[in-house]
């Protein structure tokens, strides 16, 4: 298995978009992890949040979609339209903290 990448704009928020696709039966996930972001790595090493910028960037934004050898078209077809309908808000609003 592979994965597509792709970086999201940033009204859109990955970890909702994530849920979203799941909620269709499609897998998607975090691209990266930015382990300064993780309690242990952060306390052992002295790291504040905004010391890694770009990896903090791409933590936030960047989705892993499916991309393997057993899909078929359909399946890229169905991830797309629900790409779409999500980005045409067609999916329940998170409140914002």
């Amino acid at each position: 298995y592979q994965s597509f990448i792709a970086a999201l704009d940033k009204e859109f928020d990955v970890f909702d978009l994530i849920s979203f696709l799941r909620g269709r039966n499609i897998e998607a996930a975090i691209s990266n992890v930015a382990i300064h972001t993780q309690p242990y790595y952060a306390r052992k090493y002295r790291l504040k949040i905004r010391d890694f910028k770009n990896s903090l960037w791409a933590y936030r934004h960047c989705v892993a979609l499916p991309f393997h050898t057993r899909m078929r078209r359909g399946d890229f077809v169905y991830i797309a339209s629900a790409l779409r309908d999500y980005a045409a808000g067609k999916r329940p609003r998170i409140k914002r903290r």
